[in-house]
């Protein structure tokens, strides 16, 4: 139930930074660019109600996404606190950084997208290592974690230890330009699997 409230005051506090930002914003906003470069605007209440409603769409998926764990993981553990709040944050940021960038064009806000990037592994990365018992739906799952307790719980605080420092890295990428942001990132993430995917066999090989 504290999610539901969380979310709701979340899409509260979206409409309430709407309604306070709107008539200083222009009448028409940039919505499209172009090496960056402006061409296309629109109407400042369609671009509102764009973001009312892509904002209740993500939090109502997070919302349904709860329920999906809650009624599946018959180990009852939840991942659903991480996800919220990472969502939440999301979503406040989208809304924060487009007014932003409407009042200064210079201000380069989509780099902040790599923190949030990086956040969120580092959320998970936490949250990971609480994850005791092996099941289907939430962890670090290979068959190797599947079948073996001792090396679930192994793979399960080595990859959070992983995670984290590649939320780390990608956070820091946003100090880049954006597109060594993008390569960088886009390399990171198949290299920090390859290596969990590497420990989970030399645990699995040392075991049997």
């Amino acid at each position: 139930m504290r999610h539901v409230w969380a979310l709701l005051i979340c899409f509260i506090s979206v409409l309430l930074l709407w309604f306070f930002s709107y008539e200083y914003l222009p009448i028409e906003v940039p919505m499209h660019y172009t090496n960056g470069i402006v061409d296309r605007h629109e109407e400042k209440f369609f671009v509102m109600s764009i973001f009312f409603a892509f904002s209740f769409i993500l939090l109502l998926i997070t919302y349904l996404f709860s329920l999906l764990f809650d009624n599946k993981n018959t180990n009852k553990q939840k991942i659903n606190t991480p996800i919220t709040i990472f969502m939440i944050i999301f979503t406040l940021s989208i809304n924060v950084l487009f007014l932003i960038n409407v009042k200064d064009e210079s201000l380069k806000t989509e780099k902040f997208l790599f923190v949030l990037i990086g956040f969120f592994f580092i959320l998970i990365g936490n949250y990971t290592p609480r994850i005791k018992k092996r099941n289907l739906f939430i962890g670090i799952r290979t068959a190797a974690t599947l079948n073996d307790d001792t090396t679930w719980k192994k793979t399960q605080r080595f990859g959070g230890f992983i995670l984290v420092i590649l939320g780390i890295l990608i956070a820091f990428t946003s100090l880049l330009p954006i597109h060594l942001a993008i390569i960088i990132s886009i390399i990171l993430i198949p290299m920090g699997i390859i290596v969990i995917h590497i420990y989970t066999n030399r645990i699995e090989k040392s075991i049997s």
